[in-house]
């Protein structure tokens, strides 16, 4: 417990929501053949090394639901990647997503296993994301940059995929792993202690190396263009990888800056005034710190979770409390108080809505990761546009 309550006092922990989405926004929400639709108004670009990517004629508006896609549908693949159980989402084929189902991650997966049979069937919370599985990856263009996202304590490795997908679809290969030992299941039980910065390192090494994991993707990876984004925990996790080679670009979320004894070409800080877990005045000083050129995005009304999916899960049962309560699922003794703060935080009536922070989030990222990861000149000054949103407290650049 006391490592439970030091991990809440440092601002690491971060809480989770077993889910019952009812459908996801509009934004993140495509009919059969959109994306192929969409990479019919696309044009070709050269990127890094001569890199053939898929880029919108014409920069989608700040507002504008078509941010969170870009021109290609988004594949999903399960793995075991340095050890962890991975999940990697990839542009897939222009057009191969017609006719194929969606994939809906049942988050009773990350329930410790005396708990997932609580919940039955007929109600199991599931995550439905704009992307199919195994979809063949789009070979004609490529190779594409590769973002390790990490998450925070408590989380799972989707527990971000509106932001993660959105990536995906606009010419990124992003691996997300559940990491041992702060990953649900294991927070649910106190089983605590996680090596978050080790495991991230790994997980880049298996990319630099092309590892056989990788399958039909290890020909894809750009191994020399990397980035680390990472929530909560994980964005401390993604301000110590930042010397690792080929990451040129680090996105901490709800957590503070880079070690200024690394470096990266840019770093892009992201942070909720709102947030009572990590304060942004943290976040600010964590901005501050960081060396090189850097960018910071902070969200009015925003909380912890607002980088992360988790606001909308489960909201029809009353978020993680009310379907642990619902279905008895068990929390570990003397913590109800805490998960009921950490849960809430960014879920609050009044506070930024979940499909407009995942906008803005990529609306900040998208364009340095272009910059940099695409080698498209100029393709950071969008940021600067972010600074006359009515609900961005700040958004300062280099």
């Amino acid at each position: 417990m006391g490592q439970l309550r030091g991990l809440w006092r440092d601002g690491l922990f971060q809480a989770t929501r077993p889910l019952a989405i009812l459908a996801l926004v509009a934004g993140c929400a495509a009919d059969e053949g959109q994306t192929a639709d969409a990479a019919a108004k696309a044009e070709t670009v050269t990127g890094c090394g001569g890199a053939k990517l898929l880029s919108w004629s014409k920069a989608p508006a700040l507002a504008d639901e078509g941010l969170l896609r870009g021109p290609w549908p988004v594949g999903a693949r399960t793995v075991t990647l340095a050890g962890l159980t991975t999940e990697i989402w990839y542009p897939a084929k222009p057009g191969s997503e017609k006719g194929q189902p969606r994939v809906a991650y049942d988050l009773r997966t990350w329930l410790p296993a005396g708990e997932q049979g609580k919940i039955p069937d007929a109600n199991a919370p599931k995550l439905d994301c704009d992307c199919a599985r195994d979809l063949p990856a789009d070979a004609d263009h490529g190779p594409y940059p590769v973002i390790v996202f990490v998450h925070g304590t408590a989380g799972f490795r989707a527990q971000s995929m509106s932001l993660m997908t959105a990536w995906a679809s606009h010419g990124f290969i992003v691996v997300a792993a559940d990491h041992p030992k702060i990953v649900l299941s294991d927070a649910l039980q106190l089983i605590l202690g996680a090596d978050q910065p080790g495991d991230a390192r790994a997980l880049l090494a298996a990319v630099r190396s092309r590892d056989a994991a990788l399958g039909p993707l290890a020909t894809l990876v750009y191994p020399a263009q990397l980035a680390v984004a990472g929530h909560s925990a994980g964005g401390n996790a993604t301000g110590m990888v930042g010397g690792e080679a080929g990451v040129r670009v680090a996105i901490p979320m709800a957590s503070g800056g880079v070690d200024p004894a690394t470096s990266v070409t840019a770093t892009v800080v992201l942070g909720g005034v709102d947030d009572d877990v990590v304060p942004y005045s943290k976040t600010q000083k964590g901005y501050e710190a960081t060396v090189g050129s850097k960018w910071l995005l902070g969200l009015k009304g925003a909380g912890h979770l607002a980088f992360s999916d988790l606001c909308v899960i489960g909201a029809s049962d009353g978020g993680l409390l009310g379907v642990a309560n619902k279905y008895g699922i068990t929390l570990p003794p003397g913590t109800g108080p805490l998960f009921e703060k950490l849960a809430s935080d960014g879920c609050k009536p009044g506070q930024m809505a979940p499909e407009r922070g995942w906008r803005l989030s990529v609306a900040a990222t998208l364009p340095v990761l272009r910059q940099v990861l695409h080698c498209q000149a100029g393709a950071a000054a969008a940021f600067s546009k972010l600074a006359s949103e009515p609900d961005v407290s700040e958004a300062r650049a280099p």
